[in-house]
């Protein structure tokens, strides 16, 4: 419990020292959406940067693989039909290949 309250406070410091106006989460996959990391958004050339957790330290258009939107009334992300990246778009995932075991990724 100790572990899970300091790295959410660090998330939280993380996504305050950038002072954009726009994150989404990556989550794992699509069964569990596993917290992974938080990106800002790029609007200008549609790439996500990683400012806290472990994925990829740049996600392109070309990598994502599930698109996601934060419903607040039932608290929780719904996934959206299409592959085209938004400003609606709150969470994602990227393709398998993209993931390694090691930690070690390919971008």
């Amino acid at each position: 419990m100790r572990l899970l309250v300091s790295s959410g406070t660090e998330a939280v410091v993380s996504t305050q020292s950038t002072g954009t106006q726009q994150y989404c989460v990556l989550f794992r996959d699509d069964i569990a959406k596993k917290f992974r990391a938080i990106y800002n958004v790029d609007t200008e050339t549609s790439k996500l940067i990683r400012i806290f957790g472990k994925g990829p330290k740049i996600i392109l258009p070309p990598m994502l693989a599930t698109l996601y939107k934060y419903d607040s009334g039932s608290r929780s992300f719904s996934k959206i039909p299409t592959l085209t990246f938004s400003l609606a778009v709150d969470g994602i995932t990227i393709k398998n290949e993209l993931w390694r075991k090691a930690g070690v990724f390919p971008c």
